[in-house]
């Protein structure tokens, strides 16, 4: 009796999964609204589906239409609306990858190493591009990093012109990708800023016009307006106090001779020829009741140059 009582409750249980269960077919069946939940099995592309209510999704996905990761021909793409969120639940961007390793993204070729294999990331939109990263290969065994822009409107590779390139040995390629030193640029090179490593010296008086260079202590500041100095201070942070400093000069005045470090600051000083002036005089002799008038030549003292008041010096500074 109890045997008997035990059948009849499983075969009654039975009976409400079958009322229940739904069966998994190789065919969608779309006709007369199929109840939500209905399965089948796409045989094609080898995923059991679902009925979301409105169409067929693979199984793992919810909700209407089409949310969730799904199938566009060789194609996978995802209509949720909100993050992707690898190792983290709260994505902050649409991809956000959260690990503890610190390879977290790795970019691979299918195919060996050579001249013109192309890695890229492309920047823009579905119909544009606007700049482009790269590596590209020089050889089997080397490549260089590429920093491209420009715009694109076929969306491709199009008017992209390589603008920064770093070759594999380190040397760094501005409008330049074969750079043969550490820095070539293809082009001028300009200086801003608050300071500026290279700029332009005028001779001020009152503000930076000195007296000759001393061996010891400073030099005195010469004031007086339009009038010549032997000594122009360079007032700059990038060589003050800094005795090592490599300053570059190209003057506006032949009378340039270089730049001498002194008490902390570096001048700008004039040549020194050694010129010295022949000239012709006449001199009365103190001759007994005679006077006489004679010719003689004499040489005069060494002559230095020096700089006036508004003259200008290009002065171009590297710290060493």
């Amino acid at each position: 009796m109890k045997q008997l009582s035990m059948l009849t409750a499983a075969l009654l249980f039975l009976n409400v999964l079958s009322l229940n269960a739904q069966s998994i077919t190789l065919t969608p069946n779309t006709n007369g609204n199929p109840q939500e939940g209905r399965l089948y099995y796409d045989n094609s592309a080898k995923e059991l589906r679902f009925w979301n209510g409105s169409v067929y999704v693979p199984i793992g996905n919810s909700g209407s239409p089409t949310p969730g990761w799904v199938n566009s021909g060789t194609n996978l793409f995802n209509a949720n609306t909100g993050n992707l969120g690898v190792g983290t639940e709260s994505p902050t961007s649409k991809l956000t990858i959260r690990h503890n390793f610190s390879n977290i993204l790795s970019l691979q070729h299918l195919n060996a190493l050579s001249t013109g294999l192309t890695n890229s990331i492309v920047f823009g939109g579905s119909n544009y591009t606007t700049g482009i990263i790269s590596t590209i290969g020089t050889s089997n065994s080397a490549a260089r990093m590429a920093f491209s822009t420009g715009y694109s409107f076929s969306g491709g590779v199009f008017n992209m012109q390589e603008r920064l390139s770093i070759a594999n040995d380190g040397k760094v390629g501005v409008n330049q990708p074969s750079p043969q030193a550490t820095l070539d640029v293809g082009g001028s090179i300009r200086f801003s800023g608050s300071n500026p490593a290279a700029f332009v010296v005028t001779a001020t008086s009152g503000v930076n016009t000195y007296s000759a260079l001393p061996f010891s202590g400073s030099p005195s500041l010469i004031t007086a307006a339009g009038g010549k100095c032997y000594a122009i201070r360079i007032d700059h942070p990038m060589c003050n106090n800094n005795a090592n400093a490599i300053l570059m000069v190209t003057a506006q005045v032949s009378t340039f001779g270089g730049v001498q470090y002194n008490n902390g600051y570096w001048y700008l000083i004039p040549s020194s020829n050694e010129r010295y002036t022949v000239g012709r005089f006449s001199a009365r002799l103190d001759c007994t009741n005679t006077a006489a008038c004679v010719d003689a030549l004499f040489i005069g003292d060494r002559e230095s140059e020096y700089f006036f008041n508004g003259n200008k010096f290009n002065v171009l500074i590297i710290q060493n």
